[in-house]
């Protein structure tokens, strides 16, 4: 008799308290679904995030190489190369334009202005010029002066480069 009785009342209770029960299963079990949902996409994003970044860094190396590529192929000319902005600033020599104008490293070559390699500026006026019209100078004779004072004959081939980027243009002279 008294084990009918409790079970019958625990019976009742459970009974009673089954929708309460309902709604705690449904809570434990959507936080357990959000939980699921949030830890896959999370893991989603790493992977994507990781894929990503791979990407980059094989951008960046084959980038790297080319660049390595390109720079070896500039040192290693037998012409004189010269890269200027149009601002007459120099950015870039390689060794053939140091050995031709007597210079010994590329940072004292670039402290100096495109003009102080000029004995006529007006040649080189003439030369900025035809660059802005035509984009580019064949065959230009100018004589231009060492760091040792000397004269040097030069035919130059003067080319005007745009980038993507604003403010980016470059005179390449060679």
């Amino acid at each position: 008799g008294d084990r009918n009785t409790r079970e019958c009342f625990l019976r009742k209770r459970i009974l009673m308290q089954g929708p309460q029960i309902d709604f705690l299963w449904a809570v434990v079990v959507g936080t357990s679904a959000f939980f699921i949902l949030v830890v896959t996409l999370i893991t989603v994003i790493i992977i994507n995030q990781r894929k990503f970044i791979s990407s980059q860094k094989a951008q960046m190396e084959a980038l790297q190489k080319r660049e390595e590529k390109y720079r070896t192929l500039f040192e290693e000319l037998n012409d004189a190369v010269v890269v200027s902005t149009p601002s007459d600033q120099f950015l870039d020599v390689n060794s053939a334009g140091l050995d031709l104008f007597g210079y010994s490293t590329k940072e004292e070559f670039c402290n100096n202005n495109v003009l102080d390699l000029y004995i006529n500026i007006d040649q080189y006026k003439e030369i900025k010029n035809v660059l802005k019209h035509k984009g580019e100078v064949k065959d230009f004779e100018v004589t231009m002066k060492r760091k040792d004072g000397q004269t040097v004959c030069v035919q130059l081939r003067v080319t005007s480069t745009d980038s993507s980027i604003p403010g980016d243009k470059k005179f390449i002279f060679v």
